[in-house]
């Protein structure tokens, strides 16, 4: 809905949109400008009772996420408002309803930011949105650095909540994965069920393509560069995510950068998953 609209009566409904490859169209440049991001604080979040939520961002007035804020001088912390998501929180109340209204809830404090995009009770699985402790370094802890605004989370507000950074995870990076897997039926047999995930990118897969579609296009073709991503921290979008940047990517004169991107992998498990990958957003790949 947020990327395509929809129609009524033979006429669509835009109901956002989002910035361009290029410059050199300027009437949707205009309309991205007047895209309305807008934070609420204590926002009622349960049909029929009093309960708040401390913070919901809308896009056009559509909400998009929720945060639970956490205060250590108060002796809470991320760890209270993931706590408070997983029992305090309805899942099927209309503001947290998977795939419906908001997309992503972040639980932060000063600190750290931990993220889920579906609520499921006590089930409920959060993944850390920190920078690490060292970034950019080949020893990496968890947690975050020191920032300059004061907050050690202080990334998240300025960075990653920033208006064209929010609108562009949006439109561009977020996506519904669906896997089929196979489960017992209760009966000694199987059946297969599909499982959907709302994926949104965590924040080193944000920062290492955004860096390197930004280097791309300031030095243009030739250098190579390294990217490295621990077991299970997310290759393949990753390597989805830039091959689709580059292959849109324009330069500063808005001419096209790569006239192609080949990826070459060296096993067969993540040359399967990046074909499903490129399949799902209809990329044309070379092999």
């Amino acid at each position: 809905m947020l990327r395509h609209g929809f129609k009524f009566y033979g006429k669509t409904f835009r109901l956002a949109y989002f910035k361009p490859a290029h410059g050199a169209n300027f009437e949707v440049l205009e309309q991205f400008g007047k895209n309305r991001l807008t934070v609420t604080r204590q926002v009622p979040c349960h049909p029929g009772d009093n309960r708040t939520l401390d913070m919901a961002l809308a896009v056009n007035g559509l909400p998009v996420a929720t945060i639970e804020l956490k205060n250590p001088g108060t002796g809470q912390t991320w760890r209270h408002a993931v706590r408070q998501y997983k029992e305090d929180r309805d899942p099927r109340a209309p503001l947290f309803d998977f795939k419906k209204r908001a997309l992503v809830h972040f639980a932060a404090d000063p600190n750290e930011v931990h993220m889920t995009t579906r609520l499921a009770g006590v089930k409920t699985y959060f993944l850390p949105f920190n920078r690490g402790s060292h970034p950019g370094q080949i020893i990496c802890g968890a947690g975050n650095p020191q920032h300059e605004s004061g907050y050690r989370s202080g990334y998240f507000w300025e960075e990653v909540l920033q208006f064209d950074s929010f609108l562009d995870i949006l439109g561009h990076f977020m996506f519904l994965e669906r896997k089929e897997e196979k489960v017992e039926d209760g009966r000694g047999g199987h059946r297969w069920v599909t499982k959907e995930t709302m994926v949104f990118p965590r924040y080193h897969q944000l920062d290492a393509v955004r860096k390197l579609v930004v280097t791309s296009r300031n030095e243009g073709l030739g250098p190579n560069y390294l990217i490295q991503h621990s077991a299970g921290s997310g290759k393949t979008n990753s390597i989805s995510w830039l091959s689709h940047r580059l292959a849109s990517l324009h330069d500063a004169n808005d001419a096209k950068v790569f006239d192609c991107v080949v990826v070459i992998t060296d096993r067969q498990v993540l040359d399967r998953q990046l074909q499903t990958r490129f399949t799902r957003s209809n990329t044309r790949r070379a092999w």
